[in-house]
């Protein structure tokens, strides 16, 4: 199933976590809501589903991949904020 024919299957009020930009504008376009890996983790720290170190680990893991495509100012924003947190608990 090609990203494309996601955006058609979702149903209206449905939310697209994906990567991809050409995705996203699309999205976009289409009036869909959507988000990516940085958005489910901004969701897990609120929420408390993992802890500081675990969130740690899996944005160092995410981020240090050959193929990382995340936004590194984003990145530099939250793994000093999961450090700090990680030593406050």
């Amino acid at each position: 199933m090609s990203d494309t024919s996601v955006l058609i299957d979702l149903e209206r009020g449905s939310l697209l976590l994906a990567g991809d930009g050409a995705l996203w504008a699309l999205a976009t376009s289409e009036g869909v809501e959507h988000h990516g890996v940085l958005w489910v983790l901004d969701r897990m720290e609120e929420t408390g589903v993992l802890t500081q170190a675990r969130l740690l680990q899996g944005l160092t893991a995410i981020a240090g991949h050959p193929r990382c495509r995340l936004p590194k100012d984003e990145v530099k924003k939250r793994l000093p904020a999961y450090r700090r947190a990680e030593k406050s608990d």
